[in-house]
């Protein structure tokens, strides 16, 4: 059975990029019967609320330099707005919750 995932979306505002995103990995993790709380940050806050330690992964769409001193892994948010390597992103944040 899968864990139930804290997920952190980065964006550069903390607004609109991030809202896409989570939004469509709320949906994706709903498919596959995987609960999640998402919380998004604008960037400069990203740091910040991974030093909480309780996020299990990161989505940003504003690179992962705010995570350098982090052990959470950070995943490229990007494709969500594209849709190309969408499933990719998807299938690595199920790997996560499946773990």
């Amino acid at each position: 059975m899968a864990k139930r995932l804290e997920i952190l979306v980065v964006c550069g505002n903390g607004a609109v990029t991030s809202t896409v995103v989570l939004n469509k990995i709320k949906d994706a993790l709903q498919k596959e019967g995987i609960q999640a709380k998402i919380t998004q940050k604008r960037v400069a806050e990203g740091a910040q609320a991974l030093e909480s330690k309780k996020f299990d992964l990161a989505v940003s769409t504003a690179g992962q330099n705010f995570a350098q001193d982090s052990d959470v892994p950070v995943l490229n948010g990007v494709p969500f707005l594209t849709g190309v390597g969408q499933e990719s992103v998807i299938s690595q944040i199920v790997e996560l919750a499946n773990d």
